[in-house]
This record gives C-alpha cells, sequence and structure tokens, in this order.
C-alpha cells in the first residue's frame, strides 16, 4: 500500500500547474481535506480524501489509480467523490446518501466545510466573490443537510 507521503506526490502530479481561483496550487485543498479527517481514519479512507478530485478533474481514470498500486477501496471512495458532469450537484448528493457509504460521505463534508472556509473566498475576485456565496447557500447548505441526515440513518 502506498504511503500518504507518495500519495501527496502522485497529487501534486495530477493537479500539477493548477491553482484554485484564490490561486492557491490546487493540491493544497485535497491535503486540506485529509488533513481534516481523524488520525483514526483508514489509511484507505485518508488516501481516498487526498485523490478526491483526481478521477473529477484530471486525465487520470479510476483503473490509473489501480495501476499505480492504489487500494481497490480506495479507488471504489474515489468514484463515489466524483460527480459525473451531466449530473447535477444535489442529485449526486442525494446518490451519495443514499449509498450510505460513512466514509465518502465523511470526505465530503471535510471537502464542503473546506470549500466553504471563509479565508478561501479572500483573494476573490468580486465576481468569483458572489459566485462563491451563491453557491455555498444554494449547493454547499442544502448537501450538508443532506449528507448529515444520512450519517443518521
Amino acid at each position: 500500500m502506498k504511503t500518504l507521503a507518495e500519495t501527496l506526490v502522485f497529487v501534486k502530479k495530477a493537479h500539477k500547474g493548477v491553482v484554485d481561483k484564490g490561486g492557491e496550487p490546487y493540491w493544497k485543498h485535497p491535503a486540506e481535506v485529509m488533513s481534516k479527517l481523524s488520525d483514526k481514519a483508514p489509511m484507505e479512507v485518508l488516501q481516498a480524501a487526498l485523490l478526491h478530485d483526481v478521477i473529477e478533474d484530471t486525465v487520470f481514470t479510476a483503473q490509473d489509480l489501480l495501476d499505480e498500486g492504489f487500494s481497490k477501496r480506495t479507488v471504489e471512495i474515489v468514484e463515489q467523490l466524483s460527480r459525473p458532469r451531466a449530473l447535477p450537484y444535489l442529485t449526486w448528493i442525494k446518490t451519495m446518501a443514499m449509498n450510505g457509504d460513512k466514509d465518502v460521505i465523511a470526505i465530503k463534508l471535510k471537502d464542503i466545510e473546506h470549500n466553504t472556509d471563509e479565508r478561501r473566498a479572500e483573494n476573490l475576485s468580486e465576481n468569483d466573490s458572489v459566485w462563491w456565496r451563491k453557491r455555498v447557500e444554494h449547493i454547499y447548505k442544502p448537501a450538508v443537510a443532506i449528507l448529515m441526515d444520512a450519517l443518521k440513518k
């Protein structure tokens, strides 16, 4: 099994040259998401948190991750965290909630927590700031409610 350090090297390679809307190297986002998880989380879950945007946002596929040596469980989690482009966000969140995989839900909640962190909005342009605030209110807040409800079941 790959170490977290090896996983981070892969994530940096996968997101090389990509920056977020605030100008930060994109790889820092998945690293933050992983850091928000419990220290007691299984290695496969921590790796999936680091890899959570790789399939959705890069050229790498699930098979590529398996070929890189990531476990089937890690890749399975990353696949569930990868939104199909044609699927509306909240529909995808509802599907995730119905599937009930607590590891997937935990990572997604930490992803949303980082995406809604006010500090990330500080360097946004005025247009991006308006977009971000609307997204928090109309997308992320309902998503958190759906996912938190799923954890109660």
